[in-house]
């Protein structure tokens, strides 16, 4: 009877431990200044890295970051001095590929396991002309890459390269205009490719491997705008957007208008339709996204508006139906958060990747992650709630639509590489009404002098009450050679034995973080 009662206590405490180690890692963390000011240029990717114990986090600022479970930041780096990173991919999970927008200009970034840039391609014959500014890059089964843009006004192109960005062919599509939002590779090895039409709505190309039309269809013509698109194992599509709205290109995110989520068969006609709206403030039409879980289901990443342009990201959970799960939104009653990136995690968590301005009068200025249990939760609770949305079943009607692609040449040349180091800290996202006085803070100046120095040189920061703070000193391959506590607004630093050169300093603590440059000579 002892035995038997021994043994079921060690079940019990085997299976709280297991419990307990399976439960989800969640946390909400903000990163000042490292997101996008210009809203169209605000793209934000998240790859789940090294069995999600790491995530690299790309903020469409031609930056990178790695950060660990908790949220911390362990690696950033700066590429290029212009553009804005508009998609990213991984190839072979080895390399990783930025497609990036630099005025008039596309540019194609590999880097190698360590994040050091490789090569830097240049595609010339692309402009900046698309309706949402989401750019595309997709990776195809044998490491191709196809990626889209504009040329001349409003005139969608796609063009295929291999995994080092050398084009294979391009096509521009006729007599349409509008631009691409999202492509998925189909069973076929041909393309699924959402696009939104002017007069036209919300749209999909379906190609063959080299880009041929096989079909195109309108769906919510001519005021819709399709935002996503995911593809299922059998071949079905599901595709998110707008419906409804006034869509006054390129300020569409100012409105609001109901979501819609559409399943779709291989041939493009609607299986069924729902509208999804808040009742008393509605959506905004910020581009949503959609992605496939691992129940068979989707999680959506929207964002709900709020009186004063308070707006707060929104999830929504579906089942293979559409029908409702369940609604969240994250985000602080008195400051902006968007949502523009989702993934779910192997714990069957969510990472999720946004904006928010946090009260600092410069839109879009920090970077905003929340990583949830599978139930879009964080431990704390802090800055979410639940909300209930009205749905309804919608009637499509698709039309057929005449669309030829046209070849064309892409020309291509070798451009200029060059990084940079910068430095940042991660804040508390269960205070994103506290980042003011962070940001304020921040903008006191941190003296170095005498800069340039032999190495002896003293930092000075004016702190109004002293508090225990971290001196790190980076050099620009990005590596710490320096690191010290202190509670002094006054730290004098010996580099003497360092190789001369230029040195990043990032000083701060929980509340504050300030940064500078040093030379040694």
């Amino acid at each position: 009877m002892k035995a038997l009662k021994k043994i079921s206590i060690l079940l019990i405490l085997l299976f709280a431990f297991i419990n307990i180690y399976s439960q989800s890692v969640t946390f909400k963390k903000v990163y000042p200044d490292i997101a996008a000011i210009d809203p169209n240029k605000f793209r934000i990717d998240c790859i789940a890295f090294n069995n999600d114990n790491s995530f690299l986090v790309i903020p469409g600022c031609m930056k990178l970051l790695k950060i660990n479970k908790t949220g911390e930041i362990t690696f950033s780096k700066g590429y290029l001095n212009f553009g804005s990173i508009i998609n990213s991919v991984f190839n072979n999970k080895a390399t990783l590929t930025f497609y990036s927008d630099a005025g008039n200009y596309k540019k194609l970034l590999k880097l190698d396991t360590s994040f050091n840039l490789i090569s830097v391609k240049q595609y010339d014959s692309l402009n900046w002309w698309q309706s949402i500014d989401r750019h595309i890059i997709c990776k195809t089964v044998n490491q191709d890459l196809i990626l889209s843009g504009g040329r001349d006004v409003l005139v969608p192109v796609i063009f295929k390269t291999d995994s080092l960005g050398n084009v294979l062919w391009g096509k521009y599509f006729t007599p349409i205009k509008g631009g691409i939002q999202d492509i998925v590779q189909t069973p076929d090895s041909g393309f699924a490719i959402a696009v939104n039409l002017v007069n036209a709505g919300a749209s999909l190309i379906k190609t063959d491997k080299n880009g041929n039309v096989l079909w195109a269809k309108s769906y919510f013509r001519p005021r819709g705008f399709v935002h996503s698109l995911v593809e299922n194992t059998d071949g079905t599509l599901l595709m998110t957007g707008s419906v409804d709205s006034i869509n006054t290109w390129p300020n569409y995110e100012l409105y609001t208008s109901p979501l819609f989520i559409t399943k779709i068969d291989k041939n493009g006609n609607v299986i069924w339709a729902k509208k999804y709206n808040e009742p008393i403030n509605g959506l905004r039409t910020w581009p949503s996204q959609i992605k496939c879980t691992q129940d068979s289901g989707y999680i959506i990443l929207a964002t709900v508006a709020l009186p004063n342009q308070t707006d707060d990201i929104l999830l929504i959970k579906i089942d293979a139906n559409g029908d409702t799960l369940w609604v969240r939104a994250h985000g602080s009653p008195n400051s902006f958060e968007c949502g523009h990136s989702i993934e779910q995690l192997n714990d069957k968590g969510y990472i999720i990747v946004g904006g928010s301005n946090n009260n600092i009068p410069v839109p879009l200025s920090s970077l905003y992650l929340v990583r949830t249990d599978s139930l879009g939760h964080t431990d704390s609770l802090c800055e979410e709630y639940s909300l209930t949305l009205a749905v309804n079943n919608i009637t499509v009607n698709d039309s057929n639509i005449t669309v030829t692609s046209v070849p064309f040449t892409v020309h291509t040349s070798i451009a200029g590489t060059s990084t940079q180091s910068f430095i940042t800290y991660a804040y508390d996202g269960c205070k994103l009404d506290d980042i003011q006085e962070i940001y304020t803070e921040q903008t006191t100046p941190l003296l170095i002098y005498p800069n340039p120095t032999d190495g002896l040189f003293a930092i000075e920061t004016k702190m109004n009450t002293p508090i225990k703070t971290d001196i790190e000193i980076y050099n620009v391959n990005s590596e710490r050679v320096y690191y010290c506590t202190t509670n002094k607004s006054l730290t004098n630093i010996n580099l003497s034995g360092m190789a001369k050169g230029l040195y990043f300093i990032r000083m701060g603590n929980e509340k504050w973080v300030k940064s500078g440059k040093v030379m040694v000579e």
